[in-house]
């Protein structure tokens, strides 16, 4: 009953939310026209998003021509002035700035690959990760997406050697990338991310350190 009632309240409590969006916020359908008339050629569709607050929603978006993409962008507003209405803002990811402008991809492989410091997000988006530094060492954060409950934190390396984290593409292996230990997996067993020194990097994978 308790679990049920626990559902309830997030149900409702998302509800309230999508409900007060301020109305200067781009509606779903004025946010994929802005999208797309500002990358044009792409014409890109929204296969998932999830309400922030009621000034920002966070979108999943695919090229209609390579639907096996997805990439993050952020619809949001900023605060108005004494003689403006809020500004609407659309924020795209590193991820899909790199996919729009393949000729820097190369300059940000030397530096950091495939990692970033997050937030990065589990191939079916029920987690996200991110890093945070804790003290002398890295603090990987894991959450649940939908609602940002805590599920698992670890650190992997120290903060001076750290260059970034990324998910696997078909599991929930974490890969942290350090200047100290290399490029290292850590699998999930029962809610708990270990170590895993038997894990094969992906070849999609890209290390800094590669070549």
């Amino acid at each position: 009953m308790r679990k049920i009632m626990s559902v309830i309240l997030i149900l409702s409590m998302a509800f309230t939310l999508c409900s007060c969006l301020n109305e200067d916020l781009y509606t779903e359908e004025e946010f994929l026209e802005k999208l797309n008339d500002t990358y044009k050629g792409y014409d890109f569709e929204i296969v998932g998003k999830k309400v922030i607050s009621n000034t920002e929603i966070e979108y999943f978006v695919s090229p209609a021509d390579d639907p096996d993409e997805e990439f993050k962008v952020t619809s949001t507003l900023g605060a108005p002035s004494d003689f403006a209405r809020y500004t609407n803002r659309i924020v795209i990811s590193h991820d899909l700035y790199l996919y729009l402008n393949p000729e820097d991809a190369e300059e940000h492989n030397q530096k950091w690959g495939s990692f970033s410091y997050g937030p990065e997000y589990s191939h079916d988006r029920k987690y996200y990760a991110t890093a945070h530094p804790n003290r002398e060492t890295i603090l990987i954060d894991i959450r649940y997406y939908e609602d940002d409950t805590p599920v698992y934190s670890f650190e992997p390396c120290r903060m001076d050697d750290f260059w970034g984290i990324c998910w696997d593409k078909n599991s929930y292996d974490i890969w942290v990338q350090s200047g100290d230990i290399g490029v290292v997996c850590y699998s999930m067993q029962d809610g708990v991310w270990e170590l895993n020194e038997d894990a094969v990097r992906p070849d999609y994978i890209i290390s800094k350190y590669d070549g």
